[in-house]
């Protein structure tokens, strides 16, 4: 039997991507995983990793891909908010340049579970799928997306062990392509989640109304492997 623990953010979103990223590259050098994908709306995650983790000792053989959907799309800054303001994905032509010079790779395409417009409604078989894993939380399903974008990109290997990241959810995994998402054989494998949300404030804001389960159960923060989104570098705001 071997026990490893699992890190429990209090809530969803861009507070806790350095911390959710940090616990990623820790992960990489505590099970000598040398590829971290990280999903991202802006390249803001993969640019602290690159300038702020992997310029310290040890941490410099890592690799860095960073996968982002497509340029432009619109979406809500809070999706459980209808009337929070819209802004438009995509990493910039600067961050991506600067990313590129820090040697990170850059993934751009549709998401696989995501549906496309069919007359004026849009449908995927695929949509579901997305929807079945948010019961994890929003990020769980980036995180899966996005190793099948970066294997079907060939910047990773099917079968390839590699950790994956988004702003709050990270997990280890055995990465493929899409087409093989499901195949018994030659399919994703999430081996170990690394850290992920405990309350589901953004993507299912009802679960935001609910006690803790913590507080609920009696036991403490620490006790639950809880830890405070107060990043550890106070002079960079994350942008995911």
């Amino acid at each position: 039997m071997r026990h490893e623990s699992t890190v429990y953010f209090p809530g969803e979103g861009k507070d806790f991507l350095q911390d959710c990223i940090m616990q990623s590259i820790e992960w990489c050098i505590h099970t000598q995983i040398k590829k971290v994908v990280i999903f991202s709306g802006t390249g803001a995650g993969a640019h602290f990793a690159a300038t702020k983790i992997l310029t310290q000792e040890g941490y410099s053989d890592l690799q860095l891909i960073a996968v982002t959907p497509p340029f432009g799309r619109p979406y809500r800054t809070n999706p459980a908010d209808p009337g929070s303001p819209t802004v438009r994905t995509g990493i910039k032509q600067a961050m991506r340049d600067e990313l590129a010079a820090l040697g990170v790779a850059v993934v751009t395409a549709h998401l696989p579970f995501k549906g496309i417009h069919v007359g004026r409604e849009r449908s995927g078989e695929w949509t579901p799928i997305s929807e079945a894993y948010g019961v994890l939380g929003g990020g769980f399903a980036l995180c899966v997306q996005a190793v099948l974008m970066a294997c079907d990109a060939g910047c990773l290997e099917s079968g390839e062990r590699v950790v994956v990241a988004s702003a709050d959810t990270a997990f280890s995994a055995i990465a493929c392509r899409t087409e093989s998402f499901l195949s018994p054989t030659e399919g994703i494998l999430v081996e170990h989640i690394i850290c992920r949300p405990m309350q589901y404030r953004i993507s299912k804001a009802k679960h935001s109304q609910l006690p803790r389960m913590w507080e609920q159960s009696g036991s403490n923060e620490q006790a639950a492997n809880v830890i405070d989104p107060t990043p550890h570098i106070t002079n960079e705001t994350p942008n995911e």
